[in-house]
């Protein structure tokens, strides 16, 4: 048996430098209280102290 699907969710994806700097404000906008944010082993190398802060 073959499972398939299809997903269509609108949804905002931002990325770049500094970005992580709009978080609250973007969960504010959305009604967010307690978002859940996902990063890979990567993140705790990065060299940004706003990416050290989270």
């Amino acid at each position: 048996m073959t499972l398939s699907a299809n997903w269509s969710y609108p949804t905002d994806i931002r990325f770049g430098a500094g970005r992580i700097a709009e978080l609250g404000e973007c969960c504010a906008e959305a009604g967010i209280k307690r978002p859940l944010l996902v990063t890979d082993r990567g993140w705790q190398t990065c060299p940004s102290p706003s990416g050290r802060s989270i």
